[in-house]
């Protein structure tokens, strides 16, 4: 089997073709969603598809991820870029999750050892990071990033905080029952795999929270049965005495000792088995 590139007349065919192929040329296949100017999008769709990653919906993003899955458990695609990939899709929900919900916990980026100049220099604006709806502490960063770490443009920084009144304005009150020491914590992983089986495996379900177990009612003792039998050919001649036995166990004591008593009256064991009874219950 032969392969790359044979000659330089190949070489000249092979640039050709791609040169027809690359984003803008009439040949090459592109998106076409509507973008927010006008236009069409030019990004390429993801194969078996007619839009690109961006406009392919949530069943494009599922087949891109299944393909990535599957390169990873053969080998094709490392597992740095799978888990950066993961990374990227994580941020991306607890994003669009943050347009419903600007205090729902997560974040998108760590600052890592910028993380307390951070924080002194939202202190020095009057602003506490914990305090804050972590959908804005999390845009206050990537400001920081790029104002002091990316580059040096404290311009950016000075534009974010005065804006910053109006976004903590927007996302308004925190809920009822929001724990703030959540605020800036990162979200946690969003797929599972099952016990026993590779990290590689399709069979992926979402994590999902615990779910509250009902209380179950206690089964009833193993002696109900005769307790039920007892009390209803008993109860009404031995009703004080019943009434003074704490528990159903003592209940059932008097009853059976009751039951061997009228079964044999001049049984002098059954009879001492109902006196110890009696005096059992505090009756006697």
């Amino acid at each position: 089997m032969f392969g790359g590139i044979l000659n330089a007349e190949h070489r000249a065919r092979f640039e050709a073709a791609r040169a027809k192929a690359t984003i803008g040329q009439p040949s090459r296949a592109i998106c076409g969603a509507k973008t927010r100017n006008g236009g069409a999008c030019q990004h390429p769709p993801v194969t078996g598809f007619s839009r690109c990653r961006k406009h392919c919906g949530p069943k494009g993003h599922r087949a891109v991820r299944e393909r990535e899955l599957k390169a990873l458990g053969k080998g094709k695609l490392p597992f740095e870029d799978w888990v950066r990939r993961e990374d990227r899709r994580a941020a991306t929900r607890i994003t669009e999750r943050w347009k419903k919900d600007p205090w729902a916990p997560g974040a998108t980026l760590s600052l890592g050892k910028h993380e307390a100049p951070f924080c002194a220099e939202m202190a020095a604006q009057g602003w506490a990071v914990p305090d804050l709806p972590p959908s804005v502490a999390d845009w206050a960063r990537w400001k920081y990033r790029r104002a002091f770490i990316d580059r040096r443009q404290p311009d950016i920084w000075t534009r974010a905080t005065e804006q910053m009144a109006d976004r903590v304005a927007r996302a308004g009150e925190a809920p009822f029952g929001h724990d703030l020491s959540m605020s800036g914590t990162t979200p946690p992983p969003v797929y599972a795999v099952p016990d026993k089986l590779s990290p590689y495996s399709k069979r992926r379900r979402l994590d999902r929270k615990p779910v509250e177990q009902k209380p179950q009612e206690a089964p009833p003792p193993p002696f109900a049965d005769e307790l039920a039998d007892l009390m209803e050919k008993y109860a009404d001649g031995l009703e004080p005495i019943l009434l003074r036995c704490g528990s159903d166990m003592a209940r059932l004591v008097v009853l059976r000792a009751y039951d061997r008593l009228a079964a044999s009256k001049h049984d002098a064991a059954a009879y001492d088995e109902w006196r110890a009874a009696l005096q059992a219950a505090r009756v006697g």
